[in-house]
């Protein structure tokens, strides 16, 4: 993931976080049932899903602790 990904993701809201996680855990489910019903072309794709869900939570989890204190 690129650094210009990373700040995008550093400048949003909590809300819109939490969204685009919501968004991307339901997009990792599509692609993990097509890809049992038939081959990917590209199985990393839900690789980097995975990736991009697991920032977008780290990133979210650091500004909830500081609006906490």
């Amino acid at each position: 993931m690129k650094r210009k990904d990373k700040s995008q993701f550093r400048e949003m809201s909590i809300d819109e976080l939490r969204k685009t996680a919501s968004e991307l855990s339901q997009n990792i489910k599509e692609l993990s049932i097509k890809h049992i019903v038939k081959p990917l072309k590209n199985v990393r794709t839900i690789k980097v899903l995975r990736q991009k869900k697991a920032i977008i939570l780290s990133i979210l989890n650091e500004k909830e602790r500081k609006n906490e204190k």
